[in-house]
């Protein structure tokens, strides 16, 4: 397999796992629903992979139009004719194969057949070229938390308490960031007699995470703590309220707070930990964490400095699709901070690391977002961003970045009112998050779109107010302030971009936005001439 990274190490490759098979010269991911060629994807949206997935498992066998429907639609009712379309997309990818045109044979109205050729990978030895490489052994993974009851000196109280505490760990457990303690062994230690801190240690917990639930006024509040077990230090402690007519079904915008104001501080906790712990000794998760810091400081020299954590994470673990995850994250960063060398070399590691990332796990929100907005961004192909943003937040409902990318997709579509909504989700899930400056832009855009400028321009401020560089929130400003016809405050913001973008002209600008719209597009551009930038 040619590896399209230059100067890159080989661990940015697939570690392709059973459910592969080659079809001729395409690889076709099962698990991931993806169709490579030579490494890389092929434009497919999901329902085309579905269905060829349903061929290629009946080859030679005449597959009913109707079973094929069920595979691509699972039980929706759509015209038939959207069948024939998935079909001829196909066809065409198929195509790019040697002899691949003819491997789709038509049984008018009946169905289609697949007379392909087709190799299952389980089949072939550890020595092929697709093989996975094994895991790292005794790599230190996530921490592990558990959730002890919570106190409840009201009766009346203590169904919500239950469920709030069971709706946390039911979220905790969907995220790849952290392990969490069913409730059942929890409170099986317990029951033993046992104090809190040895019967978190017994169950291997590196946190304790518990509390209480009482009423406030006409509210009801919850105190939550988290403790190291290894020392019975707390480490974070924070109040909740949410009013007494939603108490009773342990609401999911609390839950959602509560989990994702937690994480980060777990996050830091195992930082200050690593300070201790020698480099050779140091965990793929723990290698990611420090990445993820570096990351998160938006500066190009310890962005520089996050790129060999993250090789270093692959190379010790082949399979994990998180670090897979962070490493698109990071060439998505080079590309729009305009920090890479060779853009194009950037955005073909973005793909193939986030679409790695999703063959390893096909519900790793965070690269099905990141893949979906990249499509949208880079290639105008809003049919398999969406697709792809659906997945992401079907698979993370509560993680914010999903929100935030998706918000940025419904703007370039010209779905301001779904842009604020979507960005709105992402803030009201995570409204602590070090980098919410990149969701206040999202909104700064969304309300430019809708055609609120004054909202528009409010947060664009608020995102300048935290972001570290000048940034396109900045743009939508001054296009905000031009619409609104106040053109010496629009050039005081155009004045702020090109301070740090010299050289950028409106058209360039335009050039790069991805408004599927041409005539919106234009009109941005009119307004950005309006505010100063040069043509």
């Amino acid at each position: 397999m040619q590896d399209a990274v230059i100067d890159r190490p080989a661990t940015f490759l697939h570690p392709l796992d059973r459910r592969r098979c080659e079809i001729g010269d395409l690889l076709l991911d099962r698990r991931g629903e993806l169709l490579f060629r030579g490494g890389s994807p092929l434009p497919l949206g999901r329902r085309a992979v579905s269905l060829l997935i349903k061929l290629v498992e009946r080859p030679g066998e005449l597959v009913s139009r109707t079973a094929l429907m069920e595979a691509g639609w699972h039980g929706l009712i759509v015209e038939e004719s959207n069948l024939d379309t998935q079909i001829s997309a196909l066809r065409r990818a198929l195509a790019s194969a040697s002899g691949g045109q003819s491997w789709i044979q038509t049984q008018p109205r009946r169905g289609y057949r697949f007379v392909g050729p087709v190799a299952d990978r389980t089949t072939l030895g550890t020595d092929n070229k697709w093989a996975a490489q094994p895991a790292s052994a005794g790599a230190d993974g996530p921490p592990v938390l558990a959730m002890m009851q919570l106190r409840v000196p009201d009766p009346g109280l203590a169904d919500f308490a239950e469920g709030l505490a069971d709706d946390i760990v039911s979220m905790l457990a969907s995220l790849r960031d952290i392990v969490v303690i069913s409730r059942v062994s929890t409170n099986a230690a317990l029951r033993t007699g046992l104090e809190v801190l040895r019967a978190g240690r017994d169950l291997g917990a590196s946190y304790l995470l518990s509390g209480s639930v009482r009423r406030q006024g006409s509210g009801v509040r919850i105190l939550l703590e988290l403790a190291d077990s290894s020392t019975g230090v707390v480490v974070w402690s924070r109040s909740f309220v949410t009013s007494e007519a939603e108490a009773p079904n342990a609401p999911v915008p609390i839950v959602a707070l509560i989990v994702n104001t937690l994480l980060p501080r777990v996050r830091e906790q195992e930082i200050r930990h690593l300070r201790h712990v020698p480099v050779r000794d140091t965990s793929v998760h723990q290698l990611l964490l420090q990445a993820r810091l570096l990351m998160m400081r938006w500066l190009r020299d310890e962005l520089e400095q996050a790129k060999p954590l993250l090789d270093q994470a692959i190379l010790r673990d082949p399979n994990c699709a998180p670090a897979y995850a962070l490493a698109a994250e990071w060439h998505s960063y080079q590309i729009s901070q305009a920090w890479t060398t060779d853009r194009r070399v950037d955005l073909a590691a973005m793909e193939r690391c986030a679409l790695t990332a999703i063959s390893l796990d096909g519900s790793n929100a965070a690269a099905l977002a990141r893949i979906g907005h990249g499509y949208a961004l880079h290639h105008r192909n809003f049919d398999c961003a969406t697709e792809y943003l659906d997945r992401a937040l079907d698979a993370g409902p509560s993680y914010p970045k999903g929100w935030e990318l998706s918000s940025y997709v419904m703007s370039w579509l010209g779905d301001g009112d779904a842009a604020i909504r979507h960005a709105e989700r992402a803030l009201q899930l995570s409204p602590a998050d070090p980098m919410v400056f990149q969701t206040y832009t999202a909104l700064a855009l969304g309300h430019y779109t809708e055609g609120s400028y004054e909202q528009a321009i409010s947060w664009a401020k608020r995102s300048h107010a935290m972001s570290p560089r000048p940034g396109s929130f900045l743009n939508y400003a001054a296009a905000s302030a031009a619409a609104l016809g106040r053109f010496e405050e629009a050039r005081s913001f155009a004045d702020l971009f090109l301070r740090e973008h010299s050289g950028i002209s409106a058209s360039d600008i335009v050039s790069r936005h991805p408004y599927r719209d041409p005539e919106r597009r234009a009109r941005y551009g009119n307004l950005l001439l309006l505010a100063g930038f040069p043509d």
